[in-house]
């Protein structure tokens, strides 16, 4: 039996979703650079002329006051990182998505400080959402993100002054010819997004239990024909 939230039956479920639940297939192209609301990314790999793979995110994250509190507080937090790959996901033909993986500073005061300028400085040795665990979340869509440039501070090792870019070149679709070319010849692999999945707490259930659902027995003739 499979526990499903439907409002007017199995067969109004959005497409979209159907596709998103399968999954994407396997291989999927790899981008050398991206642009995206007038910025050009790169990946940190193939930023050796100049710095084009740093991305700043700004997330609303809930917090807790002191240990111990039950109440969350709802929060703007400032994320900094490095994109490592550029990727474009195929859902069978039917659609893709584009997304960055990226490497993020851990937001605690490890990763992240203020100097008595008031500069924010990150230290990249401190990382968090490393993607070995399914709550990780090393990934994110090209238009959340802002791009940023880390300068090296010589006065505290390790540690570098973030520069935010504000000052974005010409719009550019990836989709246009000058794009295209930036296609890496090998693909990026996505199976470790599913392995992902396999690695899930034996407490963690994939079944919402806070709201109502309806019981559909499997063998339902709407089941069959999607398969």
């Amino acid at each position: 039996m499979i526990k499903l939230e439907k409002e007017n039956g199995i067969g109004s479920i959005n497409n979209d979703v159907r596709w998103l639940a399968r999954g994407p297939v396997d291989a999927a192209k790899r981008y050398r650079a991206y642009n995206s609301r007038g910025y050009r990314f790169r990946a940190k790999r193939l930023d050796r002329v100049s710095q084009n793979s740093g991305v700043m995110v700004r997330a609303k994250t809930s917090t807790y006051a002191a240990p111990g509190d039950a109440t969350p507080v709802l929060g703007d937090v400032t994320y900094y990182g490095r994109i490592i790959d550029i990727i474009k996901l195929n859902y069978s033909g039917q659609f893709s998505v584009d997304i960055f993986k990226c490497e993020w500073v851990d937001v605690s005061v490890k990763g992240i400080k203020k100097d008595k300028y008031g500069y924010t400085l990150v230290n990249f040795s401190h990382l968090m959402h490393k993607g070995d665990k399914i709550e990780h979340e090393p990934f994110i869509l090209p238009n959340q993100a802002e791009q940023v440039f880390y300068i090296e501070d010589e006065l505290n090792p390790g540690w570098s002054v973030v520069m935010q870019n504000n000052l974005p070149r010409d719009r550019c679709d990836i989709g246009n010819d000058e794009c295209t070319r930036d296609v890496d010849a090998e693909p990026f692999h996505v199976s470790h997004l599913t392995d992902m999945f396999k690695k899930k707490r034996k407490d963690q259930h994939w079944v919402r239990s806070d709201i109502e659902g309806t019981i559909v027995d499997a063998t339902d003739n709407a089941l069959i024909n999607e398969e």
